[in-house]
């Protein structure tokens, strides 16, 4: 890591020097807070998951108010009943568990796809602009740029301008 940053910063020294050096910066992050664009695939994934989000905090009600329903029932109930009871809240416990599990990997595996997507997006954008615009390099997420080298907010707008909804 270090060596990229020492390199990194060898060759903004080296830009620098060179008058004709073009360099300019763009905030991914920033992209993905500001962009319509980005924050279209974050509704359309959110959408996507809302159903099974929603199924799994039913399974959460149904099991909270069956284990309230064994508590204020269990003095009545033989040993047999309790027993059945308690293995059918541990059952279902144990389903939900898994649903659980199972729906945050699929939502982390959606969230990687369509981070990448957007990703893929700015990337392009980007090499359009430096190729338009004459940079000779573009860095991303640098620790310090002036408004003058920022193509973040022209990023946003490119992205936004070719992905309208």
């Amino acid at each position: 890591m270090k060596k990229y940053v020492a390199l990194a910063l060898f060759l903004i020294g080296t830009a620098v020097a060179a008058e004709s050096t073009k360099v300019g910066t763009v905030f991914p992050e920033q992209v993905f807070k500001e962009s319509k664009y980005a924050q279209l695939a974050s509704k359309k994934l959110n959408d996507e998951f809302s159903q099974r989000r929603s199924a799994i905090e039913s399974q959460i009600a149904t099991i909270k108010q069956k284990a309230s329903n064994l508590e204020r029932d269990g003095p009545t109930l033989n040993e047999q009943q309790m027993l059945e009871r308690q293995a059918e809240i541990s059952d279902l416990d144990r389903s939900i568990q898994k649903s659980q599990r199972e729906f945050q990997a699929d939502l982390e595996s959606r969230r990687r796809t369509e981070i990448q997507g957007v990703l893929d997006r700015i990337d392009k954008i980007v090499k359009r602009i430096a190729e338009e615009e004459h940079y000779d390099f573009i860095l991303q997420n640098a620790v310090y740029a002036t408004q003058a080298i920022d193509l973040t907010k022209q990023v946003i707008v490119e992205i936004d301008k070719e992905n309208p909804q």
